[in-house]
């Protein structure tokens, strides 16, 4: 079956070994590749054979003529190929061969794309990597440079330090301070600030005083009557009175039965002999007395048709005595006692809010003291505890309000007596021979004073910046002596003028001038 199987399969014929004719190339390339076949050659049946190929006679050269020449022997020199078609051409007719017929792609289907021009042509993939790499090396060059930029635009920082001639400068002043006046150089006034402090302080006190005052209570009995039909319970501590209005209270708790009269003792509320009433003077029960009152076994509220109420006999046993009690001068007393105490606090308390430099007023205080018992009580023990409060209002003149006043007027007379000169602010104002005075009822301060500040030439501190940005460092240090020179009228010391860059490696000033700090010195002058 094998055999039947492969007789059936056609033979292929052997391809003959193709000869090498001298002088024509192989028809692979120098690197070993084929050379593609051009679209023009559809077929190589038309192609001349290889008996009709000419054949080249190369002469051989003798040894002593490739001696004396230079040039290569003819047995090694050979055309070259103008074109990859005739290139081809000479292969085909040196080897020929039997090709089968080339297939056509039926009408109308795609033909296949070229090969891609150029021996050396990469992929496309790597050419878009390519693309990719240069483009991300140049965004990150332009980045670099931006940042660099940025850098030496924004970054760089230079102090200027230079000194000036000074001198001395006063002005006497005269300001009015209140709790709702402003600064005003017209005016002459200045704000103040109030300030407010409470405080209470405690402390035992003895009476002294001494009165008459009830000091024994009167007794007697009351004779209740159950005018009801069930039995009645009086509570301890029932309240009856007198028409009056003088109140006794019961000391027991008597259970009455109905139609029968019972006395019961009752005791004054007050001490004293308006205790001692006549008889038959004790009949009002109250609405109070009479809802604590429990009628039958359901116990319900007592009526006045239930129960009456009066005295047979006269209470008696009410009296007076001496007893202490507090004075008005018992209340002076304890506040002189209680007085340092408080304004120690007030002192402590002022020290906390004052500043150095602040000027204060008279304070406004008031000073209320109470006791207990108050005034006319009974003291038992003859003392009695008394408070005092402290309400203390005072006007304080702030350092910083008198220091702004003090350079305002400065600056304003500086230049009427000495043009072309200003005051120096960096240098702080000295406040000499202050005297503060309060009004009559201290709700303003009269201040009255010295101020004295040092003045220089006037300095144009922006234009020295402007003038000096994006200069190299000893340009700019050269053109601000030059400016200092001119406006200082020659009196400047250059050994104490320096410029600083940060950071240091920069060579030149800062392109912003807002990154040019300028700090002035003085040195005073006679």
């Amino acid at each position: 079956a094998w055999e039947s199987r492969t007789a059936k399969l056609p033979e292929e014929p052997e391809e003959a070994p193709r000869p090498r004719v001298p002088g024509v190339p192989p028809r692979s390339t120098r690197s070993g590749k084929l050379i593609p076949p051009r679209e023009d050659f559809e077929s190589e049946e038309n192609l001349p054979g290889i008996d009709e190929f000419p054949t080249r006679t190369i002469q051989p050269a003798s040894p002593a003529g490739r001696q004396d020449r230079m040039e290569p022997a003819p047995l090694l020199t050979r055309p070259p190929l103008s074109t990859p078609a005739a290139q081809q051409q000479r292969i085909t007719q040196a080897r020929p061969r039997q090709v089968a017929p080339a297939t056509q792609p039926p009408r109308g289907a795609p033909r296949p794309a070229p090969a891609a021009a150029g021996r050396f042509a990469p992929p496309p993939a790597r050419q878009k990597g390519r693309g990719l790499g240069v483009m991300l090396i140049s965004v990150l060059v332009v980045l670099l440079l931006a940042f660099i930029g940025v850098l030496v635009y924004f970054g760089p920082s230079a102090d200027v330090t230079f000194t000036l001639p000074a001198q001395k400068f006063s002005s006497p002043l005269t300001l009015t301070a209140t709790a709702t006046s402003q600064q005003n150089a017209t005016l002459h006034t200045i704000p103040a600030q109030a300030l407010v402090f409470d405080h209470s302080v405690q402390g035992q006190s003895t009476a002294s005083g001494t009165a008459k005052v009830g000091i024994m209570k009167a007794r007697g009995f009351v004779t209740f009557t159950n005018k009801g039909t069930q039995q009645l319970v009086i509570p301890t501590g029932t309240i009856v009175a007198t028409q009056s209005g003088v109140q006794f209270q019961t000391t027991a708790e008597p259970l009455i039965s109905p139609g029968i009269n019972y006395p019961v003792q009752v005791e004054a509320l007050d001490a004293g002999v308006k205790g001692n009433v006549p008889a038959n003077t004790i009949t009002v029960i109250p609405q109070a007395s009479l809802a604590k009152m429990q009628v039958g076994p359901t116990k319900t509220q007592a009526t006045a048709a239930d129960v009456s109420a009066t005295n047979l006999s006269p209470t008696s046993g009410g009296g007076v005595g001496n007893a202490t009690v507090v004075t008005p001068n018992d209340l002076d007393a304890a506040k002189t006692k209680l007085d340092p105490q408080a304004q120690a606090a007030f002192t402590a308390w002022l020290t906390q809010h004052l500043q150095p430099g602040d000027v204060q007023g008279k304070p406004i205080q008031q000073e209320t003291v109470s006791a207990k018992p108050a005034p006319g009580q009974v003291a038992p023990d003859k003392t009695f505890t008394a408070t005092l409060h402290l309400h203390t209002t005072i006007l304080i003149v702030r350092s910083a309000a008198i220091q702004a006043a003090a350079r305002n007027r400065l600056n304003s007379d500086a230049p009427k007596q000495r043009p072309n000169y200003a005051l120096v602010p960096q240098q702080p104002i000295i406040i000499e021979k202050m005297k503060a005075t309060s009004a009559g009822d201290r709700q303003s301060i009269s201040l009255s004073f010295t101020a004295t500040g040092q003045i220089a030439p006037l300095i144009n501190e922006q234009e020295i910046s402007t003038s000096l940005s994006s200069k190299g460092k000893s340009q700019a240090l050269n053109d601000l002596n030059a400016y200092l020179a001119a406006h200082t009228g020659g009196r400047i010391d250059a050994t104490k003028t320096s410029i600083s860059i940060q950071p240091s490696f920069f060579p030149w000033m800062p392109l912003l001038a807002g990154h040019i700090h300028i700090h002035i010195n003085t040195v005073l002058i006679s």
